[in-house]
């Protein structure tokens, strides 16, 4: 960037006078976007700050989200919780944030040239976990490296043997290489890291599976959580990868990608394949309690869409306005609702024209009512069935008496309580079987029965995640004494 616009950036306000705020933005335009030392997109932002007057005294573009101590606090408040997830096919992801992961996943290995990169990355002369402490101590920096802190005596001659020259510091700020890496950095890394937005991450329902080749990426990765930003109109992504040699998952590398949809579409431009997220479980390393812990219980029906009792879900989804996750509850209410207008129907009946018909219809209908079996209940279903498709297909002159609105009404309140009622057993069976299906994650579930299950359901709420998982295994040895997984 030109010498006289970051004179301008970091100069008191009063001394901004040597011309209009107009030619002032003019010039700060014109020298970002013609700079080779920042990205695009970081440019405009910088701009804009200029324009609301946000960059003030001793700012500069490149301190702009600079500042490592606040990272390193960032990142050390998501160290004190492990990650777990669960996936759909019952696959789980269980990591958690390592001091050594620090230096990476924030991306500090691009700037290859500063000096404490080429002593981590590339001579190792000290490890990562190292750099991580170092930064969180006030050693390292954007603009300052302090050596001595860092590197003890020994450490120093192994540097020098290795080509490293300690004695002409190149900190981040002083890097040839940060004209082409550090303004990308700062804006799609540092700008966009906190612990907030991982956690906001982790509140998404889906991961992408990954596969390099899928997108020609040097990025060694198996799962890809992500959210899309408004305001940046593209994803923010946080890589996993899985490690089988020791059989566990590590976070990779997390950064605003430069151009939309850059992982959730394939190279060749097909789409990504989204994985369910059935559950989500942050809990404390030091007590390993509980902080968060949330069935998302939509995707765990959808695991179970090729069993017949899915058939209910995918029968009522339109009635319950697209819910993914119909309950029984919430049928039995619907139910009731189209019951409350019972006693309106025989009066319909007796309105239509043909008394003889309208006496035949409240007769069945009061049968339906007291019928015990289902033989008796399929007699009254198949005579409205036939009689509602009279309204639809024979002549209206021949069929007056079924016309008006009120005896269509009539069975289409009827029909619709045959309907609910006959998709009532499908979803209770239903209900049973997912909680059977994720519980079984956790519990060994063989031996619950299920008025246990509706229990937890109807009383304990399990599907509005009121259920704790530690005060369910509290109440499943209550009632099944040998019941730990």
């Amino acid at each position: 960037m030109p010498v006289e616009v970051m004179l301008w950036l970091v100069a008191p306000i009063p001394e901004r006078t040597f011309c209009s705020k107009k030619n002032v933005t003019e010039i700060v335009w014109k020298a970002l976007t013609s700079s080779t030392v920042l990205e695009p997109l970081f440019c405009i932002e910088v701009y804009m700050a200029v324009i609301k007057g946000k960059i003030r005294k001793k700012d500069s573009a490149i301190d702009i989200g600079a500042d490592f101590k606040k990272l390193a606090d960032e990142y050390t408040a998501l160290m004190k919780y492990r990650y777990k997830f669960v996936l759909e096919d019952l696959e789980d992801i269980d990591f958690r944030f390592s001091d050594d992961g620090f230096f990476h996943l924030l991306g500090f290995h691009k700037i290859k040239d500063a000096t404490i990169v080429e002593l981590v990355e590339g001579k190792k002369v000290i490890a990562k976990d190292v750099f991580y402490k170092n930064v969180v101590d006030g050693n390292i920096n954007y603009n300052y490296l302090d050596i001595d802190s860092i590197l003890d005596e020994e450490e120093k001659v192994s540097a020098s043997h290795k080509g490293v020259d300690i004695t002409s510091i190149k900190t981040y700020k002083d890097t040839i290489h940060y004209k082409s890496e550090l303004g990308k950095v700062i804006s799609n890394r540092w700008l966009c890291f906190s612990k907030d937005r991982i956690l906001n991450i982790f509140g998404r329902r889906l991961v992408l599976d990954f596969d390099k080749d899928d997108h020609n990426s040097l990025i060694d990765a198996d799962r890809v959580f992500f959210q899309f930003l408004k305001d940046k109109g593209r994803h923010v992504n946080l890589f996993v990868k899985y490690n089988s040699d020791d059989n566990a998952h590590y976070p990779v590398t997390f950064f605003l990608e430069d151009t939309p949809d850059s992982f959730t579409k394939k190279s060749d431009g097909a789409r990504q394949r989204k994985i369910n997220i059935l559950v989500k479980r942050i809990t404390d390393i030091h007590t390993n309690a509980d902080i968060d812990v949330e069935i998302i219980w939509s995707n765990v029906r959808e695991e179970l869409k090729t069993e017949p009792e899915f058939y209910a879900q995918k029968d009522l989804f339109t009635v319950f306005s697209n819910n993914y996750h119909i309950k029984s509850k919430e049928l039995e209410e619907k139910i009731a609702v189209v019951k409350e207008q019972v006693p309106q129907i025989p009066d319909i009946f007796k309105r239509m024209e043909n008394k003889e018909l309208a006496l035949e219809c409240v007769a069945y209908y009061e049968k339906y009512l007291i019928a015990e079996t289902k033989d008796e209940k399929e007699e009254v279903e198949t005579f409205f069935m036939e009689l509602d498709e009279c309204i639809d297909i024979e002549d209206k002159e021949t069929h007056n008496q079924f016309v008006g609105d009120c005896s269509r009404k009539a069975l289409k309140r009827y029909n619709q309580i045959v309907r609910y009622e006959n998709m009532l057993p499908l979803l209770l069976k239903l209900e049973l079987m997912e909680v059977r299906y994720i519980y079984g994650k956790f519990f060994d579930v063989s031996e619950w029965s299920d008025d246990f299950i509706r229990e937890l359901i109807d009383v304990h709420n399990c599907y509005g995640n009121e259920l704790s998982l530690s005060r369910l295994e509290k109440l499943a040895k209550e009632r099944y004494p040998i019941n730990d997984r």
